[in-house]
C-alpha cells in the first residue's frame, strides 16, 4: 500500500498534457492563441510600426486549425512598408551550440494583394543588440499549411529568443495563424525539415525540345501550343538564368580584390574570358542587364562560330536621376524622385528625354542577334505608387481613361463603390 502510495504522484506526472514521451516540449507559452484577457493574447505582445495608419489583430473563432481559436491578422494599412503583427513576450532559453525547430500553421484570405507575411526568430545575445536570426517571407495559401524553419547555427554569445508574426502589406485581406511550435529539434525533427524542403518537382507539362519556331534575325517572345517562350534566332525557345560579368574596377572591388585579379589578369579582356568560362561552367545561360559592353566582342566571336554563347541584356536606365519636374507626385506635391525615381510616364519632357537616351543607348547594339532584349529601368521606386496618380499628366490621362470607359459618372461611382452611388 506504501509502494502503491509512492507510485500514483509519479503516474499523474506521466500522464500530465504535453509530456508525452519521446516528444520535446513547446517553449512557447500560449501557441494555439487559446488564452487571452480582454482582447489580448496572454503571453504575446503587438507590434506595430509608428506607420501603421490602421490594422486588426486579435483572434479568429471562426475556422480555427485546432482548439477555438486563431490569431488573426488584417487590414493593415499605412505608409513607407509599415509592419503589424505579434511577437511572443517571453524569451525562450537558447543553448549557443543546440539546434531548434519553429513550426507554423497559416492560411490567407481576401485582399487584393497577395498578402504575404514575416515569420521570424530574434536572437539575444546579452549587452550586444538583439539580432534578427531568421526572418523568412510566407506566401500565400487558401488552405491550412505548415512550415518548418530550422534554427540552428546560433552566435556564441546567444542567451535567448523570441518569435514574430508580421504583415508587411497594405491590403483589406488577413492572414490566419494557429499551432506555433518551438521546440528542441532531434534527429527525427532536422530529417523531417530537410525532406519537406525537398518538395516532389511539379509534373512536367510541356517540353521545350518539341517547340520550333520560324528562324528571325533576334530574340523575341513568342507563343506556341499556349505557352510564351523566349526565342533564339534560330527559332528554338529558351529561358534566362542570368547573372552580371564584370570587370572589378576600383569603385567595383576592394583593394585587396583588385590587387589580386590584376596581379592574374592585367589584360582585361583575359579576365572576362576566365569569367565567361566560368560562369557558363556554372549553369548560367545568359547575361544580365548590368555587364560591361566589352562583353560583347566576346559574345559575337561564339555566335558567328555558331559555338554555345551567353545572349546579353542591357539597362537603359530611362528614369534613374532624372529632374524632379519629371516626377510623378502626389496630391500634396511630393515628389517620387531619386536614383530610382518613378517618371510621369505621361511628362513629354520625360518621353523627349527617355526616347533620346534611348537611341544613343542602343545604337551600340543595334541589330546584334545576341542581344537578348532591353530593361527599361531597374528597381524603380513603387511604394505607395497609388499616391502619386495624382501627377500632372497621369492624372489627366487617368480622368480621360475613366471617362472613356465608363461613359457616365453615375457607372463610375458604381463600379468603384464610390459613396456617391445610388
Amino acid at each position: 500500500m506504501e509502494l502503491l502510495k509512492c507510485l500514483l504522484p509519479l503516474l499523474a506526472i506521466a500522464a500530465a498534457p504535453g509530456r508525452t514521451a519521446g516528444v520535446s516540449e513547446n517553449y512557447l507559452q500560449n501557441p494555439g492563441f487559446e488564452e487571452t484577457v480582454g482582447s489580448e493574447l496572454v503571453a504575446w505582445q503587438k507590434i506595430v510600426d509608428a506607420d501603421t495608419r490602421s490594422c486588426e489583430i486579435g483572434v479568429n473563432t471562426q475556422d480555427p486549425r485546432s482548439g477555438k481559436q486563431a490569431l488573426r491578422i488584417g487590414r493593415v494599412w499605412g505608409k513607407n512598408r509599415s509592419q503589424a503583427g505579434i511577437r511572443s513576450s517571453r524569451q525562450i532559453p537558447l543553448e549557443p551550440g543546440g539546434t531548434y525547430l519553429l513550426s507554423f500553421w497559416y492560411r490567407t484570405a481576401g485582399g487584393e494583394y497577395a498578402l504575404p507575411f514575416m515569420a521570424s526568430v530574434r536572437v539575444h545575445r546579452g549587452s550586444q543588440d538583439p539580432l534578427q536570426f531568421k526572418r523568412r517571407k510566407i506566401s500565400s495559401s487558401p488552405e491550412w499549411r505548415q512550415v518548418h524553419i530550422l534554427i540552428d547555427q546560433l552566435p556564441a554569445d546567444a542567451l535567448s529568443a523570441d518569435v514574430g508574426f508580421t504583415v508587411s502589406m497594405r491590403t483589406r485581406g488577413e492572414v490566419l495563424i494557429d499551432d506555433v511550435l518551438f521546440k528542441k529539434a532531434t534527429k527525427k525533427d532536422i530529417q523531417l525539415v530537410e525532406e519537406w524542403r525537398r518538395q516532389a518537382l511539379p509534373v512536367v507539362t510541356r517540353n521545350a525540345a518539341n517547340v520550333r519556331l520560324a528562324p528571325a534575325d533576334n530574340f523575341r517572345v513568342a507563343r506556341a501550343n499556349g505557352v510564351w517562350w523566349l526565342v533564339q534566332p534560330d527559332g528554338k525557345p529558351t529561358w534566362s538564368i542570368g547573372t552580371m560579368g564584370r570587370y572589378p574596377s576600383e569603385e567595383r572591388a576592394s583593394p585587396s580584390t583588385r590587387k589580386w585579379i590584376v596581379g592574374r589578369y592585367a589584360n582585361g579582356t583575359d579576365y572576362r574570358e576566365m569569367l565567361y568560362g566560368l560562369i557558363t561552367s556554372w549553369g548560367f545561360n545568359s547575361f544580365d542587364g548590368w555587364t560591361d559592353d566589352q562583353y560583347g566582342p566576346i559574345i559575337e566571336k561564339r555566335y558567328l562560330k555558331g559555338e554555345t554563347y551567353l545572349p546579353m541584356f542591357k539597362v537603359l536606365s530611362l528614369s534613374r536621376d532624372i529632374d524632379p519636374s519629371m516626377c510623378a507626385r502626389d496630391r500634396d506635391g511630393r515628389v517620387r524622385g531619386g536614383p530610382h525615381a518613378f517618371p510621369d510616364p505621361f511628362n513629354p519632357q520625360w518621353r523627349a528625354h527617355a526616347a533620346q537616351k534611348a537611341a544613343s543607348s542602343i545604337q551600340a547594339f543595334r541589330g546584334q542577334p545576341w542581344l537578348a532584349g532591353w530593361f527599361v529601368d531597374n528597381e524603380i521606386d513603387f511604394l505607395d505608387l497609388f499616391r502619386f496618380v495624382w501627377a500632372d499628366y497621369s492624372g489627366r490621362q487617368f480622368v480621360s481613361d475613366l471617362e472613356l470607359k465608363y461613359k457616365r459618372i453615375e457607372k463610375l461611382n458604381e463600379a468603384w463603390t464610390s459613396k456617391y452611388a445610388a
